[in-house]
């Protein structure tokens, strides 16, 4: 709602939160960046922050890149992360994961998920409340099980052959059960098993851009997690 400067002291005293007009189109802009991030990830962008920790550790980047990890194949991981809204702040970590795990496997989707796992506790950072809570939305445990029944992993990654329908009922009652949550006050992310939450992000990002989806295993020790909706197929 649009307001004059001299209805302001009005507004104010029927509290409501007045917000500059400059304000309102930084965080406009602001959250536009923030969803298209991965997009602006350039092959030099990469060049840049690698050089830049080299500065810093040396022998990381000598040892892990290209020699493991090519330039691109970075990128591809952080664009990765910057799709779901995860800071690449710590590059350090981010590369040493890679070090650790890509002479094991080359699939770039299992790579990026043992790069969220160690930064588990960047991952709880952003969506815990005041008293470090975890609000969680569940999937039932025969819910997981047919989803599981559904990926296949090819060279290409993980597949899901599940039909077109079955996966719109499945979205509709996730959102169903994020959308009361998120009405009650709570902003819930969606907890679920570590071999199917990729699959089940790209499931719902269509219908549930800003809600992040974590994997049991990226709940860190010193947070709560508490399951406020879980989701079934009755």
């Amino acid at each position: 709602m649009w307001t004059t400067e001299s209805q302001r002291p009005q507004a104010d005293l029927q509290n409501y939160t007045c917000v500059d007009a400059v304000d309102v189109l930084v965080t406009h802009l602001t959250e536009l960046i923030k969803r298209h991030a991965h997009e602006l990830l350039s092959r030099q962008e990469i060049k840049n922050l690698i050089d830049n920790l080299k500065l810093r550790s040396p022998a990381l980047i000598e040892e892990v890149i290209p020699a493991v990890i090519k330039p691109g194949e970075l990128q591809r991981v952080m664009q990765n992360l910057l799709r779901e809204r995860v800071p690449v702040r710590d590059l350090e970590t981010i590369i040493e994961t890679l070090g650790d795990y890509g002479t094991r496997t080359k699939d770039l989707e299992v790579l990026t998920e043992y790069v969220r796992n160690a930064m588990a506790r960047t991952l709880c950072k952003q969506h815990v409340d005041s008293e470090d809570k975890l609000h969680c939305v569940t999937l039932d445990p025969t819910l997981e099980e047919l989803i599981t029944g559904h990926l296949q992993r090819t060279e290409q990654g993980v597949m899901n052959s599940m039909p077109p329908t079955t996966s719109q009922q499945i979205v509709g009652k996730i959102v169903e059960k994020v959308n009361q949550s998120s009405g009650l006050g709570r902003s819930p992310v969606l907890l679920v098993s570590p071999q199917i939450r990729s699959a089940v992000r790209r499931m719902c990002e269509g219908a549930l851009p800003n809600t992040a989806v974590m994997a049991y295993n990226e709940v860190v020790p010193e947070v709560a997690a508490e399951a406020v909706a879980l989701v079934t197929m009755n």
